[in-house]
This record gives C-alpha cells, sequence and structure tokens, in this order.
C-alpha cells in the first residue's frame, strides 16, 4: 500500500526539506520535470497502471459538452487576429513549450448566435436552451 498523502511530501521528489515539501510552490512541477524526475511519485496526476480510469471518459465528455454548446453559435476571427495572422504567413500564434500546443496570447473569436431554419420558413436565432443536450 502506498500513501498518496507520504509520497506528495518526500523530499528526494520534490527538493528542499519537509517543511518545503508541505509549502505550496507549483513551480516545483516544472523543476521536477526539468530534473528527470517523473511526475508519476505525485500520484493525483496519475500515471502508471494506477491512473484514473474515467479521466479519458472526462475528457470525451468535456468535448462532447463544448460541441454541443458551440452549435448554436458561429465563430469568426476578429479583425485583429486576421492581421496578425496575414503577417505571420496565415499561421496562427501558436507555442510548443512543454509538448503541448498553446496559444502564446489570448485566442480572441467573434461569437454571433446561429440562425436555423423552422419548417415553415421562418428563421429565429438559436439558444443554448433551445436545443437538448
Amino acid at each position: 500500500w502506498i500513501s498518496p498523502y507520504v509520497m506528495g511530501r518526500l523530499p528526494q521528489h520534490w527538493g528542499g526539506d519537509v517543511a518545503d515539501t508541505a509549502a505550496y510552490r507549483p513551480e516545483r512541477f516544472a523543476e521536477a520535470e526539468a530534473a528527470g524526475v517523473s511526475l508519476d511519485a505525485y500520484m493525483p496526476f496519475g500515471g502508471g497502471p494506477r491512473v484514473c480510469l474515467g479521466s479519458r471518459f472526462a475528457m470525451l465528455e468535456g468535448k462532447v459538452l463544448a460541441a454541443a454548446i458551440i452549435r448554436n453559435f458561429d465563430l469568426s476571427l476578429t479583425p485583429a487576429l486576421k492581421t496578425r495572422m496575414a503577417e505571420g504567413g496565415g499561421e496562427l500564434p501558436i507555442s510548443y513549450a512543454s509538448q503541448t500546443i498553446s496559444f502564446t496570447e489570448p485566442l480572441l473569436l467573434r461569437v454571433k448566435p446561429r440562425r436555423r431554419k423552422l419548417g415553415t420558413g421562418e428563421v429565429e436565432a438559436a439558444s443554448p436552451t433551445s436545443t437538448a443536450v
């Protein structure tokens, strides 16, 4: 049996002394990764054979929910972002730091409610409450 409480406070994994491991210092994870320490040593991150079984389902559920909400809106680039992309050769300002894709600055989009056709030829703006999710 492994105690996550004790494992998360071991100085040999997280540097410093016992008092330092009890302090709130989120940068310790970047320091540990740079030093080659596996982040699986901090058990709430979940890794190896004991990774959370529901984590993939939760991520999928989040994507489905986001798609269900976004389908009611039309998204377009702001004029400032269009200009920035034109200056950058059509590329979005993306960073590949720490093996993840992220934007170097906020990705500003223009959001407008999507209009949908009714059976009688009328058109109404879609609302998030008008569609069952």
